[in-house]
């Protein structure tokens, strides 16, 4: 097994995108939280922050689809939360600069108003 994330074969059948993204995450387990965790189950299916990561491939793909032509098997199209993404890497930036933007959100939400008060 390579260590952290399931099988040698399983871990082998990932794209070079899902390898890199599952072994960075996983050695920065203590800091990602569970909506980050990128994880492959014994049955195949991608998995990010516990929502289904559907990776496309380039048969897979509508004929008119707009990420057709730029299209790298290394690093494919995803479809996840009912959009579609223009690659794996693109799919979990989205997913981190959405999750920021709610930790921002509820942080702010709680912090005491901020008075400039001329003396």
């Amino acid at each position: 097994a390579v260590m952290g994330v399931g099988s040698r074969a399983l871990f082998d059948s990932r794209c070079a995108a899902l390898r890199q993204l599952s072994l960075i995450f996983w050695q920065l387990c203590e800091l990602v939280t569970n909506d980050m965790q990128l994880v492959c189950t014994s049955d195949g299916q991608e998995l990010l922050g516990g929502e289904r990561l559907n990776v496309c491939t380039l048969e897979s793909l509508r004929y008119n689809s707009p990420f057709r032509a730029s299209f790298d098997p290394d690093n494919p199209v995803c479809e996840y939360m009912s959009k579609m993404y223009k690659s794996v890497r693109d799919t979990v930036l989205f997913k981190e600069r959405e999750r920021e933007r709610a930790h921002a959100h509820t942080h702010n939400a709680f912090s005491p108003s901020v008075c400039h008060c001329s003396a």
